[in-house]
């Protein structure tokens, strides 16, 4: 199995579009059968854990070695119709929490060994199909929060004492919200508004800080400091900053914007869900991007659905999951990062 999976990582890199080299060194690492990979978390010293959707879904697998291998760990275990992992946060030491489709919150104490289904958060409804929750946020200050997206007004729960109990938010949308991104000073949230919120009191009160474009926001991410990259579903990338409220267009790279990594040093991977569903990637803090063409997973019909950046010593590694439950990996050496010469492969 590894050797075929190795095997087709380096066809796919070949026959990309016609390319014969990417500034992306994708590794095609595992596939999960019958399943969407829409939730990763870093629990740090290379542990990670995955959580799946769609067909096959409420499953856990963790990685101890930078994502190169998977194990896979217990289900959540669900009293709800729709039980995909839709978001894993790590806590520390161990402590590790989950959301699924129907807004139920699960807790872990044991890096995702087992899970304890904490309580049904949102009695709300999604009516354009989506699922009932996608954010879930650990603070800077350690308080949790979760959001959802209920389509007459997305509501915030937040609690202080590790996900034992939560409380509700007073709604301040007319539509779902969607993930929350920790900034500098601040926490922001996005959703099907087009609207960005922002709070500077560790989730407790929540503003306006910028009015997009009038459709869905998914891919958000912090670029240090107060900035933030948001895209839209319409395609377009803007840069943002909390402090000064400023929000600006810097590019259209192609279709709907899915997820941001950042890499570091000003490189950004980038991931579209319509058109071409190709992958993006910018060295300039997203002024420009290149065209690195589709997920090398040999499935056509495939795309990157969420990915995460790894911080090493010495490199960044970015782990990614797709829509057909491949599990895909990237690395970089931080000195060609910074030098902004071709990106060189991580020595195992």
């Amino acid at each position: 199995m590894r050797f075929k999976l190795i095997l087709l990582t380096l066809i796919c890199f070949a026959l990309n579009n016609g390319k014969t080299a990417t500034a992306i060194p994708w590794k095609v690492i595992e596939r999960i059968p019958k399943c969407r990979i829409d939730a990763l978390a870093d629990l740090g010293h290379g542990v990670l854990l995955i959580g799946t959707r769609d067909t096959n879904p409420a499953l856990c697998f963790k990685s101890t070695d930078y994502g190169l291998t998977w194990k896979r760990l217990a289900s959540l275990e669900s009293t709800e119709k729709r039980v995909g992992i839709t978001c894993i946060q790590s806590g520390a030491n161990g402590l590790c929490y989950a959301l699924n489709e129907s807004s139920e919150f699960f807790r872990s104490v044991d890096y995702g060994a087992t899970w304890q289904r904490i309580t049904k958060l949102s009695i709300g409804l999604n009516t354009e199909g989506h699922a009932l929750a996608y954010g879930l946020c650990l603070t800077n200050r350690g308080t949790l929060l979760v959001s959802d997206a209920n389509s007459t007004g997305g509501l915030i729960y937040r609690s202080t004492d590790h996900g034992l109990t939560f409380y509700k938010l007073k709604s301040f949308t007319s539509n779902g919200l969607y993930r929350f991104t920790l900034l500098k000073k601040s926490v922001i949230v996005n959703g099907w508004e087009g609207n960005v919120y922002c709070s500077k009191d560790d989730g407790i009160t929540w503003n306006k800080l910028a009015a997009v474009e009038q459709s869905p926001l998914y891919a958000t991410e912090t670029v240090g400091g107060n900035r933030y990259l948001q895209g839209t579903q319409g395609g377009n990338v803007y840069i943002g900053n909390a402090r000064t409220k400023s929000i600006k267009l810097l590019a259209k790279p192609g279709g709907a914007a899915d997820d941001f990594a950042y890499v570091g040093y000003k490189t950004i991977i980038y991931s579209t869900y319509t058109e071409s569903q190709h992958i993006f990637i910018s060295h300039d803090l997203g002024r420009s991007w290149n065209d690195e063409g589709k997920v090398p997973t040999g499935d056509n019909s495939d795309w990157l659905d969420h990915l995460i950046r790894i911080e090493k010593k010495d490199s960044s590694v970015v782990i990614g999951g797709t829509n057909k439950g491949f599990i895909v990996r990237a690395s970089y050496f931080k000195k060609d990062l910074s030098r902004k010469e071709p990106l060189a492969l991580e020595k195992k």
